[in-house]
């Protein structure tokens, strides 16, 4: 079982994480704090101005709840699969993604199935 694990460990170093575009990694980054930035700057304006409204607390809030939905789980997973789609190296309009080369299945039935014209 250490064996196992250590294996997985080994396999889990070897990941290379990368950021693709360094200016879309800041727009994603400031998108994501913005909300958060500025419940802090109203918490602190209420703060020095002594304001205790309803409807100051109620943007703080609404701040921190927008904040919470922009970072979410599925936008940051939907985020990561968008950002490999933005690199092209050589500039021809076709992310690199694409432009890989599909492997050939070995194990596809063409030619096999009855149905297969």
């Amino acid at each position: 079982m250490f064996e196992q694990i250590s294996h997985k460990l080994k396999n889990l170093r070897q990941i290379r994480l990368t950021i693709q575009s360094v200016w879309l990694f800041r727009f994603i980054v400031f998108i994501g704090l913005a909300p958060f930035t500025l419940a802090l700057f109203l918490w602190v304006f209420a703060l020095v101005t002594g304001l205790h409204e309803e409807w100051l607390f109620k943007m703080i809030d609404a701040a921190l709840r927008i904040g919470n939905q922009v970072l979410g789980p599925a936008v940051v997973s939907g985020l990561l699969n968008i950002v490999p789609r933005v690199t092209d190296s050589n500039g021809d309009g076709i992310p690199d993604l694409d432009e890989k080369e599909e492997k050939s299945d070995e194990k596809s039935n063409f030619g096999r199935h009855p149905d297969d014209g």
